[in-house]
Protein backbone atom coordinates (compact mmCIF):
# COMPACT_ATOMS: atom_id res chain seq x y z
CA UNK A 1 0.00 0.00 0.00
CA UNK A 2 3.05 2.67 0.61
CA UNK A 3 4.72 1.59 -2.65
CA UNK A 4 1.33 2.11 -4.35
CA UNK A 5 0.86 5.79 -2.37
CA UNK A 6 4.49 6.41 -3.55
CA UNK A 7 3.59 5.93 -6.82
CA UNK A 8 1.07 8.10 -6.99
CA UNK A 9 3.42 10.82 -5.40
CA UNK A 10 6.20 10.80 -8.16
CA UNK A 11 3.66 10.41 -11.21
CA UNK A 12 1.64 13.63 -9.45
CA UNK A 13 5.29 15.22 -8.78
CA UNK A 14 6.43 14.06 -12.86
CA UNK A 15 2.86 15.44 -14.01
CA UNK A 16 3.51 18.98 -11.67
CA UNK A 17 7.20 19.31 -13.30
CA UNK A 18 5.82 18.67 -16.97
CA UNK A 19 2.84 21.51 -16.32
CA UNK A 20 5.77 24.05 -15.29
CA UNK A 21 7.80 22.98 -18.89
CA UNK A 22 4.45 24.05 -20.76
CA UNK A 23 3.94 27.43 -19.58
CA UNK A 24 2.65 29.43 -21.75
CA UNK A 25 1.72 27.12 -24.69
CA UNK A 26 -1.41 25.36 -25.85
CA UNK A 27 -2.08 21.66 -25.20
CA UNK A 28 -4.85 20.23 -26.92
CA UNK A 29 -6.60 17.59 -25.94
CA UNK A 30 -7.26 14.64 -28.64
CA UNK A 31 -9.58 11.93 -28.96
CA UNK A 32 -8.44 10.69 -32.99
CA UNK A 33 -4.51 10.33 -34.24
CA UNK A 34 -5.96 12.66 -36.83
CA UNK A 35 -6.63 15.33 -34.17
CA UNK A 36 -3.31 14.98 -32.64
CA UNK A 37 -1.50 15.48 -36.39
CA UNK A 38 -3.51 18.64 -36.60
CA UNK A 39 -2.48 19.55 -32.81
CA UNK A 40 0.95 18.70 -34.00
CA UNK A 41 0.95 20.72 -36.90
CA UNK A 42 -0.51 23.55 -35.38
CA UNK A 43 2.56 23.84 -32.90
CA UNK A 44 1.11 22.74 -29.84
CA UNK A 45 3.18 22.47 -26.78
CA UNK A 46 2.21 19.51 -25.96
CA UNK A 47 -0.79 16.79 -27.34
CA UNK A 48 -2.66 14.54 -24.41
CA UNK A 49 -5.63 11.70 -25.01
CA UNK A 50 -8.16 13.10 -22.54
CA UNK A 51 -5.62 13.19 -19.62
CA UNK A 52 -5.20 16.12 -16.81
CA UNK A 53 -2.23 17.65 -15.64
CA UNK A 54 -2.05 19.12 -11.68
CA UNK A 55 -1.15 22.63 -12.15
CA UNK A 56 -2.93 25.66 -12.22
CA UNK A 57 -1.61 26.61 -15.41
CA UNK A 58 -4.21 26.22 -17.54
CA UNK A 59 -7.52 27.99 -18.59
CA UNK A 60 -9.60 24.88 -19.81
CA UNK A 61 -13.49 24.62 -21.15
CA UNK A 62 -15.07 26.99 -23.47
CA UNK A 63 -11.60 28.31 -25.73
CA UNK A 64 -12.60 28.36 -29.15
CA UNK A 65 -11.23 31.15 -30.65
CA UNK A 66 -7.79 32.92 -30.72
CA UNK A 67 -9.58 35.87 -28.71
CA UNK A 68 -10.49 33.22 -26.21
CA UNK A 69 -7.21 32.17 -25.57
CA UNK A 70 -5.52 35.43 -25.85
CA UNK A 71 -7.96 37.01 -22.87
CA UNK A 72 -7.38 33.89 -20.76
CA UNK A 73 -3.75 34.98 -20.79
CA UNK A 74 -4.63 38.34 -20.40
CA UNK A 75 -6.07 37.90 -17.22
CA UNK A 76 -3.14 35.86 -16.00
CA UNK A 77 -3.51 31.69 -17.45
CA UNK A 78 0.14 30.26 -18.42
CA UNK A 79 -1.19 28.20 -20.91
CA UNK A 80 -4.66 27.32 -22.48
CA UNK A 81 -5.93 23.83 -22.68
CA UNK A 82 -8.41 23.32 -25.66
CA UNK A 83 -10.23 20.34 -27.17
CA UNK A 84 -13.29 20.41 -28.95
CA UNK A 85 -13.51 23.99 -29.38
CA UNK A 86 -11.09 23.20 -32.28
CA UNK A 87 -11.60 19.79 -33.60
CA UNK A 88 -15.68 20.43 -33.65
CA UNK A 89 -15.49 23.66 -35.68
CA UNK A 90 -15.62 24.04 -39.55
CA UNK A 91 -11.73 23.95 -40.06
CA UNK A 92 -9.54 22.60 -37.02
CA UNK A 93 -6.25 22.99 -38.72
CA UNK A 94 -7.06 26.31 -39.55
CA UNK A 95 -8.38 27.11 -35.70
CA UNK A 96 -5.68 25.31 -33.84
CA UNK A 97 -2.89 27.17 -35.67
CA UNK A 98 -4.80 30.48 -35.04
CA UNK A 99 -4.82 29.61 -31.00
CA UNK A 100 -1.90 28.40 -30.73
CA UNK A 101 -0.21 31.61 -32.45
CA UNK A 102 -2.89 33.98 -30.03
CA UNK A 103 -1.47 32.47 -27.03
CA UNK A 104 2.11 33.69 -28.18
CA UNK A 105 0.76 36.79 -29.38
CA UNK A 106 -2.07 37.34 -26.49
CA UNK A 107 -0.67 41.45 -26.50
CA UNK A 108 -0.83 42.39 -29.73
CA UNK A 109 -4.96 42.94 -30.48
CA UNK A 110 -4.37 43.64 -34.26
CA UNK A 111 -2.63 40.04 -34.49
CA UNK A 112 -5.77 38.97 -32.67
CA UNK A 113 -7.96 40.06 -35.26
CA UNK A 114 -6.01 38.86 -37.88
CA UNK A 115 -5.96 35.51 -36.89
CA UNK A 116 -9.65 35.55 -36.16
CA UNK A 117 -10.36 35.99 -39.88
CA UNK A 118 -11.93 33.35 -42.18
CA UNK A 119 -11.60 30.37 -39.46
CA UNK A 120 -14.34 29.21 -40.60
CA UNK A 121 -17.56 27.72 -38.50
CA UNK A 122 -17.27 27.58 -35.05
CA UNK A 123 -17.66 24.57 -32.73
CA UNK A 124 -20.90 22.83 -34.44
CA UNK A 125 -23.33 21.58 -31.18
CA UNK A 126 -26.78 20.36 -31.34
CA UNK A 127 -29.43 22.42 -33.04
CA UNK A 128 -32.35 23.13 -30.48
CA UNK A 129 -35.17 22.16 -33.80
CA UNK A 130 -32.73 18.97 -33.30
CA UNK A 131 -33.50 17.67 -29.84
CA UNK A 132 -36.76 16.45 -30.26
CA UNK A 133 -35.86 13.98 -32.78
CA UNK A 134 -32.38 13.24 -31.52
CA UNK A 135 -34.42 12.00 -28.26
CA UNK A 136 -37.16 10.20 -29.99
CA UNK A 137 -34.34 8.25 -31.61
CA UNK A 138 -33.09 7.20 -27.97
CA UNK A 139 -33.86 3.10 -27.43
CA UNK A 140 -34.09 2.16 -31.10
Amino acid sequence: MAEQLDNRDNRYELNKQLAQMLKGGVIMDVTTPEQAKIAEEAGACAVMALERIPADIRAAGGVATPADAALMMQLGAEGVFVGSGIFKSGNPAKRARAIVQAVTNYEAPKVIAELSEDLGEAMVSINEEEIELLMAERGK
